[in-house]
């Protein structure tokens, strides 16, 4: 695992694209005599509220530039190899929390000219990371449990017994976040769960909501979006996060395969510059490479998934030790 590499506040150079694509001619692909224009497809699974938030923000100050946001899952990836081995025209950039797919798709990237001094990489100099999704959250319903939650070791009370939810399921970032309880709390800390009879789900999503109509009490782990969404409702669910917690990144990059080269070259220029930070970060809805992002979640002291040590072998280390434990 790695941390980030904290930037001094305004020190990332931001702009490059757009003023390297300013005098583009008529005659290219989403480029005006004013410069580049268009639309520009986004394939992304980063949350809705954090797209309508960028979105909103980018066409304010890009208005000859229209953004087609298309959010998904897993299933995304399968549609964006489709349109690579066919050429037919869809996504002009992925956004992902999977570095191993830009990896191993690192010849059908668009290589430009990012600033090198962006703090945090999925690879150096192509695949920036935009966003930072913190995992290690404690999420409870207020109703069951007024006093709340705000340690690891609290978890293990007698009152949490059968009413206590986690995540089901073994891939890189579970993989990860087990290594990381392990680390902060004991060898044996995940036998101690165990002991309380804890109720699964399948991702972060439902286990949140579960807690906000009270099928669980409390919950190990979480996502900004989802608790977000339930306050907002008026669901009676609070949080505790591990200031020096477990998170993932979003990575995004623009596809050899785009039909607007130009004009995503300006969209992820913004989504790297302060204002689109705060777009896409702010509210609560993420952590930012960049010092200094009103909104955004303080990420300095965590631990961000570095996938390139999450092997195989390594998932399924964790894959057989998490049916010994838990089943």
């Amino acid at each position: 695992m790695k941390r980030i590499g904290r930037a001094a506040k305004g020190a990332i150079t931001v702009g490059v694209f757009a003023l390297a694509l300013t005098g583009c001619s008529g005659g290219s692909p989403g480029a005006s005599s004013d410069g580049p224009s268009g639309i520009v497809q986004i394939y992304t699974t980063s949350t809705p509220t954090q797209n309508e938030r960028f979105e909103k923000a980018f066409e304010k100050a890009h208005s000859e530039i229209d953004l087609k946001i298309t959010r998904g899952g897993p299933d995304l990836i399968p549609r964006v190899e489709a349109e690579m081995d066919s050429g037919s025209a869809g996504a002009d950039i992925f956004i992902s929390t999977s570095q191993q797919w830009f990896v191993d798709n690192e010849q059908n990237l668009l290589k430009g000219d990012y600033a090198s001094d962006w703090p945090l990489w999925g690879i150096e100099g192509l695949v920036p990371a935009i966003g930072v999704n913190p995992h290690s959250y404690i999420v409870w319903n207020t109703n069951k449990f007024p006093n709340g939650f705000h340690s690891w070791d609290s978890l293990l009370a007698p009152e949490t017994k059968g009413t206590l939810g986690f995540r089901d399921g073994i891939d890189v970032s579970m993989s990860g976040y087990l290594q990381y309880l392990e680390d902060q709390n004991g060898p044996d800390f995940l036998e101690k769960v165990a002991a309380q009879n804890p109720v699964f789900y399948p991702t972060t999503v439902p286990l949140t909501q579960a807690v906000g109509s009270g099928e669980v009490g409390v919950a190990m782990m979480s996502s900004p979006a989802p608790i977000l969404e339930l306050q907002a409702a008026g669901a009676p669910v609070d949080y505790w996060l591990a200031e020096d917690g477990f998170a993932v990144s979003f990575y995004s990059a623009i596809l050899n395969n785009s039909k607007n080269q130009a004009a995503a070259k300006v969209v992820m220029d913004f989504y790297m510059s302060p204002e689109g930070q705060k777009a896409f970060n702010g509210g609560g809805y993420g952590g930012s490479p960049l010092d200094g992002i009103e909104g955004a979640i303080d990420v300095s002291k965590m631990q961000i998934l570095d996938p390139k040590k999450i092997t195989p072998e390594v998932i399924a280390k964790w894959g057989e030790r998490f049916n010994t434990i838990f089943r």
